[in-house]
């Protein structure tokens, strides 16, 4: 059959003839798969973009006091407690709270950049003494620590990009004694 390209009702036959071969199941599909794909690649690119964002990664560390170091009066030595930011990225309003048996002093930082180090004191209680014999050139050494099992540095801060979400992670410390006896082994 001829039809007059002018004629309305021929050009509404020619688009009828069209649809009822397309096939729509096909097309509704495609849609899905597109549309599913999409998502997954979004998802896929929001999870490795997070995983590539610079984060604050903490190393802590009790460090023995300088060699001619004593309890006062009390039985109490000061030990340092060094937080160190070993990652990547900043972190901001850094608290750093060493705990054990006797009290211990909160430090703070508004901003600790990777590589820097946060400085607190944890006190412990010793005893002894060190003394030195000019005459006989002997140091006697009998200063003796009771470092607490439980000796902790609680950590809190926040960084990007939201800084009004505190984290905190608690990371145990081991005895700086204990090292540098094993070191002098």
């Amino acid at each position: 059959m001829t039809c007059d390209p002018g004629l309305i009702a021929c050009q509404l036959e020619r688009i009828a003839n069209a649809i009822s071969g397309f096939d729509w199941n096909t097309l509704v599909a495609t849609f899905i798969a597109t549309v599913a794909g999409a998502l997954v690649a979004a998802l896929v690119g929001l999870a490795v973009a997070r995983a590539d964002k610079p984060q604050p990664v903490f190393r802590v560390r009790a460090i023995t006091p300088e060699a001619a170091w004593r309890p006062n009066r009390d039985g109490i030595a000061v030990v340092g407690v060094e937080l160190w930011n070993i990652g990547d990225g900043p972190a901001y309003n850094v608290r750093l709270t060493p705990t054990g048996d006797e009290s211990s002093v909160t430090e703070e930082s508004p901003v600790l950049p990777p590589g820097a180090v946060l400085k607190a004191r944890l006190y412990v209680k010793a005893a002894g003494t060190l003394t030195y014999d000019a005459t006989a050139d002997v140091a006697t050494d009998d200063r003796k620590v009771e470092w607490p099992s439980h000796a902790t540095a609680h950590v809190e801060w926040q960084q990007p990009p939201r800084r009004t979400c505190t984290r905190r992670v608690i990371l145990g410390l081991r005895s700086p004694f204990e090292v540098e006896t094993l070191q002098r082994r």
